[in-house]
């Protein structure tokens, strides 16, 4: 089964195909049509290509906006095992602080 995105990116392919079609017929001179035919498959073709387009765009953001919010929650959790480790420190050297005078 094809996914959202790949969907969406086939889809912005096949409209650029289709434009990239038309303007060739037109240009040989297999296209002979009305104005508001001979205009109308690019215009679809170019806003179905915008919609894929802004549709891959707002998907790339979201997963990024995922992974941002994955690694903010990790260096939360960074943080509070760095805490952690500063009072066991703390801990640690006020244990030994009678060293440092029968060192001296």
């Amino acid at each position: 089964m094809i996914t959202k995105e790949r969907f969406w990116q086939l889809s912005f392919y096949f409209s650029l195909l289709v434009i990239m079609i038309w303007l060739i017929l037109k240009v040989t001179g297999v296209i002979q049509t009305p104005a508001w035919i001979e205009y109308g498959i690019p215009i679809t073709g170019a806003t179905l290509g915008l919609l894929s387009l802004y549709q891959n765009v707002t998907n790339t953001i979201k997963d990024l906006s995922i992974g941002l919010a994955t690694i903010s929650t990790k260096f939360d959790h960074l943080d509070k095992d760095v805490e952690i480790l500063k009072t066991k420190v703390n801990g640690v050297e006020k244990d030994l602080g009678f060293l440092k005078g029968r060192i001296s």
